[in-house]
């Protein structure tokens, strides 16, 4: 999954595009490609540059918090049958990160770790708010029609 394909990572244009088709006060998520490195780690408006915007969007792209896990990282998204591997412990008290699968994995099977659907201590419930929206405005994608994909609808 490259940074480049993060929504923060997007022109104008393409946002302004993606905004069209979902029509203002329409579909979720109306904001999206938020949260640079410029915007979050600036002051006064001074010049991030490229090299610091890239790495951003890889922590943010790969990272779990603001902690790059290596080979951990790299596994894709994947909720349902296709979720087969997860963090065990709570990387908030151990300072250690066990990775375990989740069921039988057959040889060459590629690992899939889940965004929104995880196991660990350190997902703070958001299986039950972070849905395909949210996946949407920080991954830039829709998750394949498997019976995964959670909408929210407003209830009042």
């Amino acid at each position: 999954f490259p940074h480049e394909m993060i929504p923060t990572a997007w022109s104008e244009e393409g946002i302004d595009l993606v905004m069209n088709i979902m029509g203002v006060g329409g579909l979720e998520p109306q904001k999206f490609g938020q949260g640079t490195y410029a915007d979050q780690c600036t002051m006064n408006g001074e010049d991030s540059g490229a090299i610091l915007e890239t790495a951003f969007r890889i922590v943010k792209a790969r990272g779990w918090d603001a902690t790059l896990v290596p080979v951990y990282d790299m596994a894709n998204h994947a909720n349902g049958y296709f979720h087969n591997m997860d963090q065990a412990n709570d990387s908030r008290t151990h300072p250690d990160i066990e990775v375990v699968t989740l069921r039988d994995v057959k040889a060459g099977e590629e690992m899939f770790l889940s965004y929104n659907e995880c196991h660990d201590y350190t997902c703070y419930g958001i299986a039950h708010i972070y849905t395909t929206p949210n996946l949407f405005a920080d991954y830039g994608f829709i998750e394949r029609m498997s019976g995964t994909q959670r909408w929210p609808f407003a209830t009042s």
